[in-house]
C-alpha cells in the first residue's frame, strides 16, 4: 500500500496526494472511539488549503472527542504509539512514505455519515525529507553519478515511534544507523 504526499518545485511546500491516507484516533469520555482508522484523501479545496479525508467506519457515540493524526499510516501502532521504519537504502528522491507529521490534538464532536466534521489541525513535521539533485551537466563531475553514499553525524534512520497524542515529543529511534 503506497501513500505519499507531494512536494512541490518550491522544495518546501508539501501537499496531499491522490491516494494518501491519514491514521486516526478518536477518544471520547468512555475511551478511545477507534485507534489507526485509515482516512482516505477525498479532494482538495479550490485553493487547496483544506484537504477532506473520508473513511468507512463504525458509527460514534454523541459526543465530544479528541482527535489525533498522523501520516502517513503507521508501519505499526501500541495504543497511541505509532510506528515506522526508516530504510538506509533509498532512491533519492523525495518520497512522502518517510515525511512522517502528527497533527496538534484537537476537540470535535462525533463524526457522522450526514455531518462534515471540520478538523482544523496543524501538522507537525516529526521527519524532514532531505532531496539531492546533482545537476547532469555539472562542471565538477566528469562522469555520470549512478551511486551516493551519504553517513550523516547522528543516527537518522531505522524504526522511528512517536506518540500521536503529543506531537511536540520527541521520537525514540530504535535500530538506527546513520
Amino acid at each position: 500500500e503506497v501513500t505519499r504526499t507531494s512536494l512541490d518545485p518550491d522544495g518546501r511546500t508539501t501537499r496531499w496526494a491522490e491516494g494518501d491516507k491519514l491514521a486516526v484516533w478518536a477518544k471520547g469520555a468512555n475511551g478511545y472511539a477507534f485507534e489507526n482508522e485509515a482516512f482516505m484523501l477525498r479532494y482538495y479545496s479550490e485553493d487547496y488549503h483544506h484537504a477532506y479525508f473520508t473513511s468507512n467506519m463504525d458509527a460514534m457515540a454523541a459526543g465530544e472527542y479528541t482527535y489525533m493524526l498522523a501520516y502517513p499510516t503507521p508501519t505499526s501502532t501500541n495504543g497511541t504509539l505509532a510506528s515506522y521504519t526508516l530504510p538506509s537504502t533509498q532512491t533519492g528522491e523525495y518520497d512522502g512514505r518517510y515525511d512522517v507529521m502528527l497533527a496538534e490534538p484537537v476537540v470535535e464532536g462525533a463524526l457522522t455519515a450526514e455531518s462534515k466534521v471540520e478538523l482544523n489541525t496543524v501538522m507537525r513535521h516529526k521527519m524532514h525529507a532531505l532531496k539531492i539533485v546533482v545537476p547532469e551537466k555539472s562542471s565538477n563531475f566528469d562522469n555520470k553519478i549512478y551511486h551516493l553514499e551519504i553517513t550523516f553525524p547522528v543516527a537518522v534512520v531505522g524504526d522511528i515511534t512517536i506518540d500521536v497524542s503529543d506531537p511536540k515529543e520527541a521520537p525514540v529511534y530504535t535500530n538506527t544507523s546513520n
